[in-house]
This record gives structure tokens, sequence and C-alpha cells, in this order.
């Protein structure tokens, strides 16, 4: 402190020199980066293509030799330099590697940038893989665990559907899932549906009917108003138009009592 200083820090990429000073807990100065000599040859060896631009992005990020064997013996043989600079950023270290391709073993060097970016793990794969979805690619792992997806919001989901369903086996099932995440849909609204007496509903009404606010008290307030057993395309269209109970009592009123 309060006096010039110079320090350096050596990794397998070359050498960054800072000298400066500090004032109190403020400090200025400069730095100089000298690349290693043999660090560009090394990688190349690796079949790993650096310009000397990249040098100090190797540099500050730490990547080793010894990192990109490790990635080429877990069975990606050509990584580049585009994938290795996030892989090392985010510590996808040979642990999370071997433990993520336990669950997925054909599983692609780019999907683990997200995966570990996302807090994605084999704990996680393996719970929504217990919840019954089918179609578990890497690129819908990575669209549930984004937007909060558990094991149980799928399971709470499908069975409360399942039980409100005709059909055992809905289209696009898996995809509903996502839609249901996003416009809230949950096992209480399914069932404040069903308590309604719409224990029929396809995914697909489901998801019109939350999309447009279709509330269970939506519904009852038509049943009390004394219509009954409306058809769910119905009450979408009721609901898209913002027709109620109260504008078809104002319509009773001005003399149209058969709607």
């Amino acid at each position: 402190r309060d006096k010039q200083g110079t320090f350096t820090l050596t990794r397998e990429a070359g050498m960054m020199t800072f000298t400066g000073k500090f004032e109190g807990d403020k400090g200025t100065g400069t730095y100089k980066f000298t690349a290693d000599k043999n660090y560009q040859a090394a990688m190349l060896k690796e079949g790993i293509k650096i310009t000397e631009d990249d040098l100090m992005v190797f540099f500050m990020v730490n990547i080793k030799q010894s990192y990109v064997q490790m990635v080429k013996q877990k069975g990606y043989t050509n990584p580049d330099k585009d994938q290795l600079i996030p892989l090392v950023a985010l510590d996808v270290n040979e642990a999370y590697i071997a433990s993520i391709k336990q669950a997925i073993p054909d599983i692609d060097l780019d999907n683990l940038v997200p995966f570990k970016s996302l807090g994605i793990d084999k704990a996680y794969i393996e719970e929504i893989r217990k919840s019954g979805y089918k179609d578990l690619t890497p690129g819908n792992i990575i669209a549930l665990k984004s937007q909060g997806i558990d094991g149980k919001f799928i399971a709470d989901v499908r069975s409360a559907a399942k039980a409100n369903n005709n059909s055992e086996n809905d289209s696009n099932s898996d995809d509903d899932v996502l839609a249901f995440k996003a416009l809230n849909i949950d096992k209480a609204y399914i069932n404040s549906l069903k308590e309604a007496g719409y224990d029929h509903l396809s995914n697909d009404d489901l998801i019109a009917m939350k999309s447009l606010n279709v509330k269970a008290e939506y519904i009852t307030d038509f049943q009390k108003a004394g219509f009954a057993n409306i058809a769910p395309d119905d009450l979408i269209a009721l609901k898209s138009q913002n027709i109620t109970p109260v504008l078809v009592q104002q319509y009773k009123d001005l003399g149209f009592t058969n709607l």
C-alpha cells in the first residue's frame, strides 16, 4: 500500500505482470501479458488452433492442456476454442461431465454449457425422468429447468389432467407441460374446473381457457344465470368476447329473453 509495486500471475498460457500502486483501498496500474512460447504449440498438438489474440483469453479463463485432454477422453474428440472457453469459465469439470453422461450418455458438448449455467445435474434429470416425461432430450431438459419445472410439478399436473381428461394419451402432452407452467396451470386450477363440472377437458382446452383467464367463478356465475353445461369451446368464445352473465342480464332486461 501507498508505494509502487509489482507482482505476477503465471498460468500455462503465459504470465501477467502487474505494476501499480494502492492508495487506501483503490489501486491503479498497468499490466503486461507475456505468452508462454510453448503453449500455442501444445494446444495445436491437441487440435486446438488459437491465434495470438486468443492467448490472453485462454490465460484469463485458465484453459490447461490437461483439461483439453480430459474433454477428449470423455468422448469429445474435436473440441474447438469457442467450446472450451465457456466450458472452463463455468467450471464444467471432469466430475460434472461424467455425472451428466451417466444420465445422458450421448449428450452434445455444447449442451453442457447451458446445463451447468442452469444448475442441471444428474439428480434433476433423473427426477424429471421418474415423473414420466417421455421425450427427454437435452433441449427439453433446458427448457424445463429454465422455467423452474421440477418433477413434482409434472407429476401433479399430469395426474390432475389425466383425471380430468377423456384421453389416456393427450396429444403433445410433454410440450403441454411447458405451456402449463408458462400459464400457471396447476393442480389447483384443474381441480377448480372439475368442481365446476368440467372433468373432461383436454390439455388444449385447459391451455385456451387459462390463457383467457377462464376461472371456475366465471363458469359458476353462468350456471347461476341459467346456463348449464356450456361447451368448453363456447366458454372460450364467451370469454374472448368479454361476455359475462351481467351483460346477458342486460340483454334480457331489454326484452331478449330467449338467449
